[in-house]
């Protein structure tokens, strides 16, 4: 649009080939410039410059299309597709500086083109800086929600990252629950084993004691015999209880 209104007028208005062809081959270098990302990737890294070439050259290609066109309205349009490029790679100080030379390349492309009022001059310059100004907030504007978006985005990261975190920790917690009550139980039962043991040993040990006393006393003493052997009855009725 910002080169084929022009280029249309011009032809309309009888443009020669000797501005009609500088004119299209210069459209084309911005067209080269603006499409360069969608050539081949071989052919895109030998077309990549450093960002203040890729402007400079912006800037040397839209002062011939202005002063060829002498365009006050459409043409400069064509320096936003840069300054919208500086605007997102750098600060606001050198995105200015960037806007204020494009804005010196559109007063003097008109100048050379043909546009020699002030009024010629400072209406297309003041409009597009009027632009420039509020493409530069919009970028700023995006740029702040994009980085919002990404903060966002990896507190969410990190969000998840801990709620799994607390997952596995309270699993891992869950499991050592489990080993301890499983662990106690077993104590527990090794306790009342040890004492069950201890209990019968004992039990054994007296039966066993009053038996043979029994069997001594049997012949010589048989009342005490009978004695011993109702004490035998009762420690075996007190072991098995």
């Amino acid at each position: 649009m910002a080169c084929g209104a022009p280029l249309a007028i011009g032809l309309a208005s009888g443009w020669g080939p000797a501005r009609t062809l500088p004119y299209i081959g210069l459209a084309l270098a911005a067209l080269l410039l603006v499409e360069a990302h969608r050539l081949p990737a071989p052919l895109c890294q030998l077309l990549t410059l450093p960002r203040w070439r890729y402007l400079l050259l912006w800037g040397a290609v839209g002062l011939g299309l202005l002063v060829l066109s002498g365009d006050p309205h459409i043409q400069q349009a064509l320096l936003c597709v840069p300054f919208v490029h500086a605007a997102l790679s750098y600060r606001i100080g050198r995105t200015a500086v960037t806007g204020a030379a494009y804005l010196g390349v559109i007063a003097l492309g008109l100048w050379l083109g043909g546009q020699r009022t002030l009024a010629g001059l400072a209406f297309p310059v003041l409009a597009y800086a009027a632009l420039m100004a509020l493409m530069e907030a919009f970028v700023r504007v995006s740029l702040s929600q994009a980085e919002a978006r990404d903060r966002t985005a990896r507190l969410a990261a990190e969000l998840a990252r801990e709620r799994d975190d607390l997952a596995r920790l309270a699993a891992e917690n869950a499991r050592l629950a489990e080993q301890a009550s499983q662990s106690a139980t077993l104590a527990e039962r090794n306790r009342l084993t040890r004492e069950l043991h201890d209990t019968i040993a004992q039990g054994l040990t007296a039966l066993t004691m009053q038996l043979e006393a029994a069997e001594r006393a049997r012949d010589r003493d048989p009342a005490r015999a009978r004695a011993r052997l109702a004490r035998a009855h009762e420690l075996s009725r007190a072991t098995l209880e």
